[in-house]
């Protein structure tokens, strides 16, 4: 009704919608005296002008999960019983996961004797490069191999016994956790 005070909390007096902001407001129920309601859209990377709209209530926030990689745009628009204000600039979020873990981990060389092996892996989409961490029988790890290849070497003159060999992906933003572990007898000395 119109009986209200046509200002939102925040004060400011609500501005009747343009025609251009039409396709993109939402019709609200009257939720009592004051702000009626806030508009939240979203648009996707490469999609600015395809606005999607996420929420549509009084809420002052919004917790947004399960987004890919990109940059996403957000914008929100003030209503009260009198109409909604201008929207707002758009605020932008980037979006950089990490990459998921690498799989297919196996020995391709293994010399005991010397202390030496090279272990490969599959390919992980979106990783730059990759971390290979060796596990010692007395549980130190270090990481032997950080680069952009899908295989590494190592040689331990110095270890007796199972090494635990793991691998992960990074990006420029994130590294993803580590692989399952293969064991790798080492007998050198």
């Amino acid at each position: 009704g119109g009986g209200g005070d046509p200002r939102d909390t925040a004060g400011q007096r609500a501005r009747p919608e343009r025609a251009g902001q039409q396709r993109h407001r939402q019709l609200h129920g009257e939720l009592g005296h004051g702000r009626h309601g806030d508009q939240l859209h979203a648009a996707g990377a490469g999609q600015r002008r395809s606005w999607t709209t996420l929420q549509s209530s009084s809420a002052t926030s919004r917790a947004i999960s399960g987004k890919g990689n990109g940059s996403y745009g957000y914008h929100v628009q003030a209503c009260n019983a009198s109409g909604c204000g201008p929207w707002s600039g758009t605020g932008s979020v980037t979006v950089a996961l990490a990459p998921s873990v690498p799989t297919g981990l196996h020995a391709v060389t293994v010399n005991a004797n010397k202390g030496y092996y090279t272990v490969a892996w599959d390919a992980v989409s979106g990783a730059t490069s990759y971390d290979m961490q060796q596990t010692l029988p007395d549980g130190t790890s270090n990481i032997r191999y950080s680069g952009p290849n899908t295989s590494a070497s190592a040689l331990d003159l110095a270890t007796m016994g199972f090494v635990t060999v793991q691998v992960r992906a990074c990006s420029s933003s994130a590294c993803s956790a580590w692989s399952a572990g293969i064991s790798i007898m080492l007998s050198s000395n």
